[in-house]
């Protein structure tokens, strides 16, 4: 797939809905995609990796919105996904 950073920023923006992330962190954040993007080997990229790098950066930004997006990114299913997510989350801050 060609990458859409107008895609990119869409989706950032619906994960950070309603968090107290502010619109300079996320142009930063969505600077830094377009930056790894721009210089990446290939011209066009797997989803997969838009999807990892965005995920990368929202977890930096706001760990609710993170869990937010790799909800949908991921297709969770059930409840057991999301609180691997967390739990995953809460030992990384230890």
């Amino acid at each position: 797939m060609e990458f859409d950073i107008d895609k990119v920023r869409s989706s950032m923006n619906i994960a950070l809905r309603k968090r107290p992330v502010s619109r300079d962190q996320v142009d930063c954040a969505v600077s830094r995609i377009l930056e790894f993007f721009l210089n990446h080997p290939h011209k066009e990229v797997s989803s997969y990796e838009v999807g990892q790098v965005v995920m990368k950066e929202l977890r930096e930004l706001d760990q609710v919105a993170y869990v937010r997006f790799a909800s949908v990114y991921q297709s969770f299913e059930d409840i057991a996904q999301f609180v691997t997510t967390i739990q995953e989350l809460s030992s990384d801050e230890r």
